[in-house]
């Protein structure tokens, strides 16, 4: 409401991308919601239960409230968990399987913006166009296979260890 967006200094949007690994993503959109990122992690399913969720939830409100300590406790209206693919060097997917099967991913936390731009060159290729773009985008690195389970489950864990504890006072 006005008086919780008063409270804050009234600002224009933002966005703040930490330069840690593990470090906040906060946003301030257009329409005065602030969206926060602020958890990464290794998890074994493909979905969590409701009280797995809660305990992100207070982890998300702990990390708003230190932020923007004038605002109310109460502030999420939604909370969500999702899957996010790393490769090993950071390199995306974006490829051509069979001729009218194509694949695009891998997006490395770049989230939307990749997945668009990616999706947009994707429907240039598969229309015969060719751009600048897709030039540049199948000239990058491939991304590099991971090591088998269970290494690949102890090195991720060990990583987001060292990237948490350097983060730690942006989560």
């Amino acid at each position: 409401d006005n008086e919780e967006y008063a409270a804050i200094g009234n600002p224009q949007p933002w966005g703040l991308l930490s330069a840690q690994a593990m470090g906040a993503t906060v946003r301030i959109t257009n329409d005065r919601r602030i969206m926060v990122r602020n958890t990464v992690e290794v998890w074994p399913r493909i979905n969590m239960t409701g009280r797995q969720l809660m305990r992100r939830r207070a982890m998300h409100m702990r990390g708003l409230q230190r932020r923007f300590p004038q605002l109310d406790g109460r502030l999420f209206e939604s909370l969500w968990s999702g899957i996010t693919c790393i490769s090993g060097n950071n390199a995306q997917v974006f490829d051509r399987l069979q001729p009218n099967v194509m694949v695009a991913g891998c997006y490395n936390g770049g989230g939307i913006g990749l997945a668009t731009l990616f999706g947009q060159q994707m429907a240039y290729l598969a229309s015969g166009q060719m751009t600048d773009l897709i030039a540049q985008i199948e000239a990058r690195p491939q991304p590099s296979k991971l090591p088998p389970q269970p290494l690949l489950g102890w090195g991720v864990r060990l990583r987001l260890l060292r990237d948490r504890i350097l983060a730690h006072k942006e989560i």
